[in-house]
């Protein structure tokens, strides 16, 4: 049985989630020849780290204990790191968005 008191951003949620990560290479393409593609995506990973800790703190959210936060935060920077940056690299270095985007649509087979 669906629960029938379902939070909004619970059907918000997923739908953002799809939006935000489906634009990922659209803006490698974007920000091509405008700035280096290195330092978008550090400034674009602190707005977003940023914005998290203050939905944090609005929310009243528990914060895991800090050896559980340097194990995901290394955590993501190998993900992000190693993933984003070598993608975006190559755009601004000429590899067209749709040939990143099929390569990278290997990942999940690959992974499993």
């Amino acid at each position: 049985m669906v629960c029938q008191k379902m939070k909004w951003s619970a059907l918000l949620a997923p739908w953002l989630f799809v939006l935000i990560w489906s634009t990922g290479f659209v803006v490698a393409g974007g920000v091509r020849g405008r700035v280096d593609p290195h330092l978008f995506l550090s400034t674009r990973f602190f707005i977003v780290a940023f914005l998290f800790f203050l939905i944090g703190l609005i929310l009243k959210i528990e914060w895991p204990d800090r050896r559980i936060v340097l194990r995901l935060s290394i955590l993501g920077l190998f993900l992000h790191g190693l993933y984003l940056g070598p993608g975006y690299w190559v755009v601004a270095n000429g590899m067209p968005v749709g040939i990143l985007v099929l390569i990278a649509a290997l990942q999940p087979p690959l992974t499993a």
